[in-house]
């Protein structure tokens, strides 16, 4: 178990994330270890979610998804042996946070939410 205060160092130090969202379809969202991990720069191997896509999250390009235990397994695998592949994906999520889901970024688009109901 990592203290709270270090998971950003443990998180950026990993070379992958493993991250699984609730498949209960009630509760299906976007966690917020999406967008921590790649804030970190680190690769993210997630499971699958369909609000990653609709928040603007492209599967390859800023992280990867998986559909069960097989296909996990396979991707840990294929990307501990794909160096060059897992930094460049990790690189394009870390500049897709940034550019979309800094802080004022969110601010800006809860405003905006709150505008269109007044």
């Amino acid at each position: 178990i990592v203290p709270f205060g270090n998971l950003p160092i443990v998180t950026s130090m990993s070379k992958i994330v493993v991250n699984s969202i609730n498949s209960n379809a009630k509760y299906n969202f976007i966690n917020a270890r999406v967008t921590e991990t790649l804030a970190c720069g680190s690769f993210l191997l997630t499971s699958y979610c369909g609000d990653l896509a609709r928040f603007g999250y492209r599967d390859g390009v800023h992280l990867v998804t998986f559909n069960n235990m097989k296909d996990f397994e396979d991707k840990v695998v294929y990307f501990l042996k794909h160096d060059k592949e897992r930094e460049e994906i990790a690189e394009n999520g870390m500049k897709f946070v940034r550019a979309n889901y800094s802080n004022k970024k969110r601010v800006e688009m809860m405003f905006d939410k709150i505008s269109q109901h007044l």
